[in-house]
């Protein structure tokens, strides 16, 4: 069913995340239409700053759909954009390695990743790192006390893998302005991972 086509939508079943997320305790087969139909376009802009392929991106947010069913329950996430987000990040991130692995053409935004890699200490990954709840922790941290505007480049460029130069089109800066912000954030991240034994 497509959003939006009938008044008994599935966004009608569904409009807040609590009532997302009973659907999914529920097992109610509307559990994936109701997220499609609230979060479906925001997901595929997500994908869209990591995969180039149109199936490709399909196909991952079909997986990003079947992992949420898996996991809810037991899982009851308290941001469920957040956690959706996530979900479509790290699948869309594997079908990026996998891509690699093939030597298919990397997407712009993708190096990102690589960017924070180089704080983090050598064999060490942002990827297996994350997932790690005190560096995780220490992120959400690090991201809140940024000044306003390099907490949004930063969040942009690392969380929702935006290009530099839509996040500097956003802001109404030139590129290299925002290279030089995140330059900075990238010098008070290592310099706080330092102190907390990260790296």
């Amino acid at each position: 069913m497509q959003p939006g086509k009938s008044p008994d939508t599935a966004a009608t079943f569904a409009e807040t995340d609590e009532e997302l997320v009973e659907l999914y305790f529920a097992r109610s087969e509307r559990a994936i239409e109701a997220t499609e139909a609230k979060y479906g376009r925001y997901l595929r802009a997500v994908l869209d700053n990591v995969l180039d392929s149109a199936e490709d991106r399909d196909e991952c947010l079909n997986d990003a759909y079947l992992s949420a069913w898996n996991h809810i329950p037991p899982d009851r996430p308290r941001s469920f954009q957040a956690y959706l987000t996530k979900i479509v990040r790290n699948v869309a991130l594997d079908r990026r390695k996998e891509m690699n692995r093939k030597k298919r053409a990397p997407a712009e935004g993708f190096d990102s990743y690589d960017e924070l890699d180089e704080v983090l200490e050598s064999g060490r990954t942002v990827e297996s790192e994350v997932d790690s709840r005190l560096l995780s922790r220490y992120l959400s941290e690090f991201a809140r006390r940024l000044p306003k505007e390099q907490r949004y480049v930063f969040l942009c460029r690392y969380y929702y893998v935006d290009s530099v130069n839509t996040i500097a089109a956003r802001l109404g800066l030139s590129p290299s302005a925002v290279y030089q912000m995140l330059a900075a954030i990238k010098g008070k991240l290592r310099d706080g991972l330092e102190a907390e034994g990260f790296v």
